[in-house]
């Protein structure tokens, strides 16, 4: 058995089905968009999905300013906002031009059943105005996994740090 830990609540799952996406190696070096696309089949109505991007992430200095990355999922061409986006942000100061493995992930709730379209994308932080140089990769394996996940509730805890009754 799995514990999910969210917004102060414990979910025990039922681990589903598990789909694997890898580019190796992916090199890609846009700023802004879609990186990787692909079509997963959802099963069943009741069941969440956990998306998870794992591998190199960079942002970096571009054209005088510092850099801010945003990476993030789309299901079906727009973010999940149940319970909350699913994103992951790098930031660097001037000059800098650091690869670093990062691991985004999330749980998107009432997720239809049926074909639905998964996509990782790149784009600014949030206030962010100006471009940045992006790049996701860079030579090497980098993976996305979806879990459809069943989650039945099972302790409501409370405070920081939290406290589960």
């Amino acid at each position: 058995m799995v514990v999910v830990w969210n917004d102060n609540e414990i979910f025990s799952t039922e681990i589903g089905k598990v789909f694997v996406a890898v580019e190796s190696p992916l090199n890609a070096p846009e700023d802004s968009g879609v990186l990787m696309s692909f079509t997963y089949e959802k099963k069943f109505p009741d069941t969440s999905l956990r998306l998870t991007a794992s591998g190199d992430h960079r942002s970096a200095y571009k054209s005088g300013y510092s850099g801010c990355g945003r990476w993030y999922f789309l299901i079906d061409g727009s973010e999940c906002r149940d319970p909350r986006t699913i994103e992951g942000v790098s930031s660097f100061d001037y000059l800098a031009n650091y690869h670093n493995s990062m691991q985004v992930s999330g749980v998107c709730h009432n997720v239809s059943s049926g074909s639905r379209e998964i996509a990782y994308a790149v784009g600014l932080c949030s206030g962010q105005l100006l471009p940045t140089e992006a790049l996701t990769g860079w030579i090497s394996s980098f993976y996305v996994f979806v879990e459809e996940l069943r989650l039945s509730k099972s302790t409501v805890c409370q405070g920081s740090p939290a406290h589960c009754d």
